[in-house]
């Protein structure tokens, strides 16, 4: 038990370690696309040609009746998603070995 322990915590330091180090670069991705968010508010799609015809934030969102909708749809059809994507895959879940496909050679793979 004390040996499955150690080789367990040996694992989970390995991979904090590997974070440590790609979470600089992960940041300062996400801090160049910050940057450049905040920098062209409150433009979406700046016009080249002609500001004033500007996607705008204001010009971008749909009416409340819209999101009210998406809302309620997102709430009923999300977790049926997730269930099904969790039930197909507790399904396939192993690998697949030569010998399972040799046993069911009539099944079309």
């Amino acid at each position: 038990m004390a040996k499955v322990y150690k080789e367990i915590t040996k694992d989970i330091s390995k991979s904090l370690a590997k974070l440590r180090m790609e979470a600089p670069e992960l940041m300062k991705g996400f801090g160049d696309m910050a940057t450049a968010g905040f920098s062209m508010f409150p433009f979406v799609m700046p016009s080249a040609t002609d500001p004033v015809s500007s996607l705008t934030m204001w010009d971008a969102v749909s009416s409340k009746k819209t999101m009210g909708i998406m809302l309620v749809v997102t709430l009923i059809f999300l977790p049926l998603i997730l269930f099904y994507t969790s039930w197909v895959f507790s399904v396939l879940r192993g690998k697949v070995t030569l010998q399972a496909i040799q046993d069911h050679s009539n099944s079309m793979y």
